[in-house]
């Protein structure tokens, strides 16, 4: 039997198309929950954004919520189910844009910030897991936008719950440092979770 050579090119780009389909899919969702882990201050920023005036932020700020809609418009509710003083907040976001919300200068400096970062020491819990639902599928990203030591966590939706993951960590460098350190924060999304950690190695 003759082979047909550009057969499995073709295959291979149509399983591509649908996992990448199907991972961007995994980003899109109207419901995400989201615990935002801390950032240390002592990556001391000193700048200021003319976008919010003459502030000048420290080390870790400002942290942002950036939600982008598609082509349908959402009515968009940012809430902490756990902490009833932490203020709702509602958007209506045109279709097609995206919405930014500044945590760090919401209600006045700080604002929001420290009741969002889950600054904590090992094996305590707190009220700080984030929910956010939508009226059509959005996108959400949690980034502490600032020139040192930025980052961003893109929001998974549906597709972040689960009862087994697993971490990883790099194994360099201490994990432990008084300034800054790895850690494992972790929302439950029901009441009476029960979690179980089985490090590789001693904790």
């Amino acid at each position: 039997m003759k082979l047909n050579k550009p057969f499995p090119v073709t295959l291979l780009f149509v399983i591509f198309i649908v996992f990448t389909y199907s991972s961007l899919r995994a980003q899109t969702d109207t419901e995400f929950w989201f615990v935002a882990p801390e950032v240390t201050t002592d990556h001391w920023d000193g700048h200021t954004y003319p976008q919010w005036g003459s502030q000048t932020f420290r080390g870790g700020e400002p942290v942002l919520l950036r939600i982008t809609t598609g082509d349908k418009a959402a009515d968009v509710t940012i809430e902490q189910p756990a902490n009833p003083a932490f203020p709702i907040i509602k958007r209506t976001i045109p279709a097609n844009d995206v919405e930014t919300i500044n945590l760090t200068m919401y209600g006045g400096y700080p604002g929001l910030q420290s009741e969002v970062e889950n600054v904590l020491t090992s094996n305590n819990k707190s009220n700080k897991g984030i929910h956010i639902t939508s009226t059509t599928h959005v996108t959400v990203y949690y980034e502490v936008y600032t020139r040192k030591n930025c980052d961003i966590f893109s929001l998974k939706g549906q597709n972040a719950l689960g009862s087994e993951f697993y971490v990883p960590f790099q194994t360099i460098g201490k994990n432990g440092y008084s300034q800054a350190y790895s850690a494992i924060d972790i929302v439950a999304t029901e009441d009476n979770t029960e979690i179980e950690i089985t490090p590789s190695k001693d904790a």
